[in-house]
């Protein structure tokens, strides 16, 4: 599973299944720019009244999810902002068992391997950067 939460003006409606609107193109086509499991936050984030207001220990800058042509083409890195969901902390949070090798069991699939290393690194980064908002230093984002 991988997505993107987008804000915005849509139509959704569910009676005549139209859905439209920039939100919805947005999280369209940031989703298949990223290669892992998880969410990250579409750029109309950046818009004043939707970029303040989150719990930072939801939220983990990283960036190492997306694909690796996106880093070298103007026209997908617009939809990159470097904010995710940070879901493996919230795992930590709520449950005992290690996720890693729950997630290392799902990869049965060579075609899909990167998707689940990328998640397991995103695990260990999460881990390793658990309240980077406390920090004095700059994080580093994946």
């Amino acid at each position: 599973m991988r997505g993107t939460i987008s804000v915005g003006d849509a139509i959704l409606n569910k009676d005549s299944g139209k859905y439209l609107g920039q939100p919805i193109i947005e999280a369209a086509r940031t989703e298949r720019l990223q290669k892992w499991i998880g969410v990250s936050f579409g750029n109309s984030f950046n818009k004043p009244g939707f970029n303040n207001g989150f719990h930072l220990n939801t939220v983990l800058p990283y960036m190492s999810h997306y694909k690796p042509d996106v880093q070298e083409n103007d026209e997908k890195k617009k939809y990159c902002t470097g904010m995710t969901v940070d879901w493996p902390r919230r795992w930590r949070e709520s449950r005992t068992i290690d996720i890693q090798p729950l997630v290392s069991k799902l990869d049965t699939d060579p075609r899909f391997s990167d998707y689940y290393e990328q998640t397991l690194r995103f695990i260990r980064f999460s881990e390793e950067n658990h309240d980077w908002f406390k920090k004095e230093k700059h994080l580093s984002y994946g």
